[in-house]
């Protein structure tokens, strides 16, 4: 008797398809933007976060890091704001990943626990978390 693999085994998601080249083209887009912005010396807005706090919001200086990050300024890009170039890094990451297994034509055989999706969550909410309090110890605000 032959067994049929899940669905989901045998047709992949939109995420799955779509989600790492679409990430990172927006993630491009970004890039572009913030770096166009700053050459221009457009006057961004000021946070809404730090008008009524006084304090920066967790992803104060996203666009500055952006911009170092196309001038490949790394050092300076983690000091503007360190959640957006691990988050940088994490979307080129998946995007590398994926087209790894593109190339080879399989799957990587890699199985996620079933609360994957909870400890990602948690990973990018303390990962915002430390980069805030990061903020909040440099000072500079």
């Amino acid at each position: 008797m032959k067994v049929n693999p899940p669905l989901a085994a045998r047709n992949p998601g939109a995420v799955e398809t779509f989600g790492p080249p679409l990430s990172l083209f927006i993630f491009v887009c970004w890039i572009f933007a913030a770096k166009t912005l700053l050459a221009l010396q457009v006057p961004l807005p000021v946070c809404g976060w730090r008008r009524l706090f006084g304090i920066p919001c967790p992803l104060c200086g996203g666009t500055h890091a952006l911009a170092a990050l196309a001038e490949l300024k790394f050092a300076e890009a983690f000091r503007a704001n360190p959640a957006v170039v691990l988050g940088s890094a994490a979307v080129f990451g998946w995007f590398l990943v994926w087209m790894f297994t593109g190339l080879i034509g399989r799957r990587t055989g890699v199985r996620l626990p079933r609360n994957a999706g909870l400890i990602a969550i948690g990973g990018f909410a303390a990962l915002i978390g430390a980069s805030w309090l990061y903020l909040l110890v440099r000072g500079n605000y």
